[in-house]
């Protein structure tokens, strides 16, 4: 189950990714929220998406924390997917392309099982037996592919708040 819902994680992830503001998909105009909101949501939708490529791994490896933050990622998908199907927020003047409700509707479908999934394995799974310590060169490792990732999230961030705007 565990290998599941690491493909549960990827793909829910990879569907987020291809959602962003000024994308091939998503190309509603959200200009006239506040550039503040629009770079916090866009700043929660980022971390959704590259913690659940993080959260792949580690549920990979069994580690019973990753399958409690899972459960949280999959909630977290069923809520942005479900306010913006239901009309709540975002909203635009702009409607939603048809792309984009399918693509939102397999997010659901995705974030049910894996929501469902990663309880189950939360509640069963004897805590993992790593003492959680990092050897120096993994710590170096940790280190260099946090910087880079929180450069990337920060470039997807600026870039989905502009595009949003209508200022690309």
């Amino acid at each position: 189950m565990h290998r599941t819902l690491s493909l549960l994680l990827l793909l829910s992830g990879l569907g987020l990714s291809i959602l962003v503001p000024g994308g091939p998909i998503e190309t509603r105009d959200f200009s006239h929220i506040s550039p503040i909101i629009l770079a916090l949501f866009n700043s929660y939708l980022t971390a959704l998406g590259v913690g659940s490529f993080m959260l792949a791994y580690f549920c990979f490896q069994r580690q019973r924390w990753a399958f409690k933050a899972t459960v949280l990622a999959g909630l977290s998908y069923l809520w942005v997917y479900a306010i913006d199907l239901a009309h709540v927020f975002p909203t635009s003047p702009t409607p939603m392309p048809t792309t984009l409700e399918v693509i939102e509707i397999l997010g659901v479908l995705l974030a049910l099982p894996m929501s469902i999934i990663a309880t189950r394995l939360a509640c069963s799974q004897p805590l993992s037996m790593s003492t959680g310590r990092a050897a120096g060169g993994e710590r170096a490792l940790i280190l260099v592919s946090g910087a880079l990732l929180f450069v990337l999230s920060a470039c997807i961030i600026l870039f989905a708040t502009l595009a949003a705007m209508g200022r690309l």
